[in-house]
């Protein structure tokens, strides 16, 4: 009678450490992948990449942070985040981090102050993450100067042409798609008001004879479409008392808080 061999019991053992070996480097290499992976992603984050916890100690970041704050690699987990502002933004900022810690996600502006004291305006985006426990803060920071800078001069350039317009003794006027936005105190008396903010919303065509009314819309038409960039004219108008009166002048298309808006002076 023979016997069924049986399998050597230590072959066993090796080869389950062996399998155990096998899917631990597996693993490995895995983890590995995703953490390059991750790091190439925080590298190509076009600003600020930051992870804080609940006691607002950064945990994570990426190089920008080092290169806008102007604190290395050592300095950055001894800091507390709300190091990085001052003045009004200091309490802003904190209501906006508790904000993401409570609701899950926030979004908000303020100057961030460098280690060498310069002002820096960013706009910050914040998601709440719960990893093994403990609540964390992982956001994006991103470097808005030139928006503001673009701001700025589009608000210079509001003053210059309202200064500019209210010491014309011609009659100015901009509407935007027919509204009037501005009119300086030239044009108001030619209609026969006593206040230029009294026209402000009021529709141009109000003002316009029924006789060039459909003059005046393919006038404007082609103005804010861009199929002409001036034009000129003589035509009747409407004054508040209804009386009629002959204007000559032209339109323009300018940019007035930011967006394309007719420029219209006259004289009667």
């Amino acid at each position: 009678m023979k016997s069924r061999p049986m399998k050597n019991h230590s072959e066993g053992t090796l080869q389950h450490l062996h399998e155990k070996v096998n899917l631990l480097e597996q693993s490995n290499r895995e983890l590995e992948r995703k953490s390059t992976f991750f790091e190439t992603l925080m590298r190509g984050i076009p600003g600020l990449f930051y992870v804080f916890d609940d006691k607002f100690h950064v945990h994570l970041w990426n190089k920008n942070v080092e290169t806008t704050t102007g604190y290395d690699a050592e300095e950055i987990p001894e800091r507390n985040i709300f190091e990085l502002f001052e003045g009004d933004d200091l309490p802003h900022m904190r209501q906006a981090i508790q904000n993401v810690f409570n609701t899950g996600e926030g979004v908000a502006e303020a100057m961030l102050v460098t280690k060498k004291g310069e002002r820096v305006p960013h706009l910050f985006t914040g998601v709440r993450a719960i990893i093994e426990g403990t609540p964390y803060l992982l956001g994006i920071g991103l470097d808005i100067s030139k928006r503001k800078l673009a701001e700025n001069s589009l608000r210079e350039s509001e003053a210059l042409y309202r200064i500019f317009a209210e010491r014309m003794t011609e009659g100015v006027l901009l509407f935007h798609r027919g509204t009037i936005q501005f009119a300086n105190n030239a044009f108001s008396t030619i209609l026969g008001y006593d206040e230029p903010n009294q026209l402000m919303g009021l529709d141009i065509m109000e003002f316009v004879h029924k006789d060039f009314e459909m003059y005046f819309k393919d006038l404007f038409d082609s103005l804010e479409s861009g199929m002409s960039t001036e034009r000129f004219f003589q035509a009747r108008w409407i004054r508040k008392s209804k009386d009629q009166i002959w204007l000559e002048g032209r339109v323009n298309v300018i940019q007035w808080k930011g967006n394309p808006t007719v420029l219209l002076t006259a004289r009667d």
